[in-house]
């Protein structure tokens, strides 16, 4: 790109010229550019590079946007003065990589909380609640006693699942109690990762709301893996084994990508857990059904392409009766637990809640 940026060229063209040029000067011109005196070679060399050569304010400036950007330069820089360059390059290479993987494998959860702006005409805002320095002048709060929202930051999938469903779950179990204390017998029966069971409860845990929701945030993912989805299964047995006999109601918001949606809908979500789901129409998912008035939602998720069992009807029309008659809703027509953004997954879930009351 040295070459078109000199020669003030301005289309695309320009680089297909400077490879040529480079191509035939490395195949065909060997011979020649032997006879060339390395003081000339190197004369070039130091033409060419010269722009690469940055003011100390400008590595100020990446040290501000990036600090381990920063760091690997700095490595880089001293391996090749020491070193040799090729190793300097791999240096830089391996450094980071292994910083991408961390990032990723580390990437943290939010637990997020509720909160309403704007003035006359208030809309919800979902904060993280577990960053209070980041909004010191806002306190999100939790949106309804037992009902968790839960966002992933970056991407679902192999390196990063475990971690996300560990956090999850610890915050949860702090914010909520078990249905039964003693739920298992004895304590052989105790799985040996849950110390809850059968011991008394701490003081004002009995407080404690019960778990009946998750609605998680998959904004930011756009596909999933075999070991994630089976994570977020194993997750809905531990926390159905908490509030058991409730099912746990598990709701996806933001979820665009449509092999996702299939990804979870293969394992049992999108639809209440005691339902047997229907396979998916013609190989294609229903990505969102629209815009629909509430008088007519029930029709739709009761139809033959939607989930059939006695407890799902229920659960549409308790949440038609919720609705007036100029209320909205977008989701998935043969998954309602998949919506379009959270307050449409909290709308459901205050409308389930409202005919099950804990």
């Amino acid at each position: 790109m040295h070459l078109p940026n000199r020669q003030k060229t301005r289309t695309p063209l320009a680089g297909v010229t400077t490879a040529i040029v480079v191509l035939v000067a490395i195949y065909a011109l060997t011979t020649v550019i032997f006879y060339i005196p390395h003081a000339s070679l190197a004369s070039v060399i130091i033409h060419a590079v010269g722009d690469l050569i940055v003011a100390p304010n400008t590595l100020y400036q990446f040290r501000r946007i990036s600090p381990p950007d920063a760091v690997i330069f700095a490595v880089g820089l001293v391996v090749a003065i020491t070193n040799t360059i090729p190793n300097s390059i791999y240096a830089t290479v391996c450094i980071s990589i292994a910083v991408l993987i961390f990032r990723h494998a580390k990437a943290p959860g939010h637990s997020l909380g509720q909160i309403w702006i704007g003035g006359q005409k208030q809309r919800p805002l979902f904060l993280p609640m577990d960053d209070p320095d980041a909004y010191p002048d806002m306190k999100p709060e939790n949106p309804r006693p037992g009902v968790f929202i839960y966002r992933f930051s970056e991407g679902f999938n192999y390196p990063n699942a475990s971690h996300y469903t560990e956090a999850m779950v610890q915050s949860i179990f702090k914010r909520t109690r078990r249905t039964n204390a003693h739920a298992h017998v004895t304590k052989g029966d105790r799985p040996w990762n849950d110390p809850e069971s059968g011991r008394k409860a701490n003081s004002g845990e009995e407080d404690l709301p019960l778990l009946r929701a998750v609605i998680l945030d998959f904004s930011a993912v756009n596909n999933v893996d075999v070991t994630s989805v089976q994570n977020l299964v194993d997750v809905r047995n531990l926390l159905n084994l908490r509030a058991a006999p409730v099912e746990v109601q598990f709701h996806f918001g933001h979820v665009r990508n449509r092999w996702t949606k299939r990804a979870l809908a293969a394992a049992g979500f999108g639809y209440p857990t005691s339902c047997t789901a229907m396979p998916i129409i013609d190989g294609k998912d229903v990505e969102v059904s629209g815009i629909q008035e509430c008088g007519h939602r029930h029709d739709v998720e009761i139809g033959k392409e939607a989930i059939s069992c006695k407890r799902a009807e229920q659960w549409v029309e308790s949440e038609k009766n919720t609705c007036n008659e100029t209320s909205r809703s977008v989701k998935s027509a043969n998954r309602p637990f998949f919506h379009a953004d959270l307050m449409s997954a909290l709308e459901t879930v205050d409308a389930y809640l409202s005919t099950n009351p804990a």
